[in-house]
């Protein structure tokens, strides 16, 4: 039998994870169109796997778009109240974006600003995402001090200046 070929997708990474197993790691990207996973090695072989070597040697960071050869297959299983669940299992085979002629991001690339309106977007759906957003706004917060709003008023408008004004503003 004939393995399939990867479908090739354009994706913005949103969050990177990594989970240590005992003779592996699993990194998972979270993108713009879903959760990607590969592995640090490969199965039976223990080899270091495409995925993982190119993740290493550009040093793709949140914020990132990549083109990215994958496989994904629909899944199912039994969540704690016996419900069954459907999912999309992604699993990425290597970044298409990156080759040998690649160069590697230079380490002193200067970063965006952190603030909540420059921030990537996570993807919507699931519920560690939705707490992980919730999360990053407010650690952006944190720290700000509250200031009230101040009313100006100039004393060189008169009313009827202010209601042509207001009449002007179309709704």
């Amino acid at each position: 039998m004939e393995q399939e070929k990867p479908t090739i997708s354009s994706l913005t990474i949103t969050g990177i994870e990594s989970k240590q197993y005992p003779d592996n790691k699993q990194i998972t990207l979270a993108t713009n169109k879903g959760k990607f996973k590969f592995n640090q090695k490969k199965k039976g072989t223990g080899e270091i796997t495409k995925a993982y070597e190119q993740f290493q040697k550009f040093d793709f960071q949140i914020g990132d778009s990549v083109e990215v050869g994958h496989y994904s297959k629909e899944e199912t299983f039994k969540n704690e109240k016996g419900e069954e669940i459907t999912y999309m299992k992604n699993t990425l085979a290597y970044f298409a974006t990156a080759d040998e002629n690649t160069p590697k991001t230079p380490d002193n690339t200067p970063e965006a600003p952190s603030s909540p309106q420059n921030a990537p977007q996570e993807p919507t759906g699931g519920v560690m995402t939705e707490i992980n957003e919730i999360k990053r706004r407010l650690d952006a917060l944190e720290g700000q001090e509250e200031k009230p709003l101040e009313v100006i008023q100039q004393e060189d408008e008169t009313q009827e200046e202010k209601k042509d004004f207001i009449d002007s503003i179309p709704f």
